[in-house]
């Protein structure tokens, strides 16, 4: 929660509004749980960017335990998988709205010490893909942004802080994402 706290103040003071609510997005029940809330403070959804991720330690297939899969799947696709199946039909009741799934380059060019973490942004991309064609002219818009390595915290335990560093900062992907939102 402390990370959504920080965000949320440095959102209010720069004259926004935020609040979030905290919970295991693996389950559906907190999904559900977190749109309800949106709804009730603002009447509509707009726009839903699913932006949860998690990559364990680098090592081939072979030694990857099944708590690691399981992790894998249940942060990096189960999250974007509930959201999107309860907000594409309100979206198009609305007629308007735009998803945007972040998904990562390991999805698009597969890492041989990453391969679960692969799997996992190759499934991400390819549901987005799925409902973006489903929607056709309609809305939501669905798209998905698939950064390099990026100099974030996970990256900083997974290859150091020097490599981190190396990365492109977070504040660039979200310029990305902002352009895809205001055009």
């Amino acid at each position: 929660e402390r990370p959504l706290r920080q965000t949320c103040k440095e959102i209010r003071n720069r004259g926004g509004t935020c609040a979030y609510l905290a919970g295991d997005l693996a389950q559906k029940s907190a999904a559900d749980a977190i749109i309800r809330s949106a709804l009730r403070r603002l009447g509509r959804i707009e726009i839903l960017v699913n932006n949860a991720g998690w990559c364990g330690t680098p090592k081939t297939l072979e030694r990857v335990r099944d708590s690691e899969y399981e992790r894998y799947f249940a942060t990096n696709v189960r999250p974007a998988f509930f959201f999107m199946r309860r907000m594409i039909p309100l979206m198009r009741r609305q007629k308007s709205g735009i998803v945007i799934n972040v998904c990562s380059t390991a999805g698009h060019r597969a890492n041989s010490i990453l391969p679960i973490y692969s799997a996992t942004k190759f499934a991400l991309r390819a549901l987005t893909q799925a409902v973006g064609k489903d929607a056709g002219a309609k809305a939501p818009w669905c798209v998905s942004v698939s950064p390099a390595g990026m100099n974030t915290a996970m990256r900083r335990s997974l290859f150091g802080k020097k490599d981190a560093e190396a990365q492109q900062s977070p504040a660039a992907v979200a310029r990305v994402v902002k352009k895809i939102i205001t055009g």
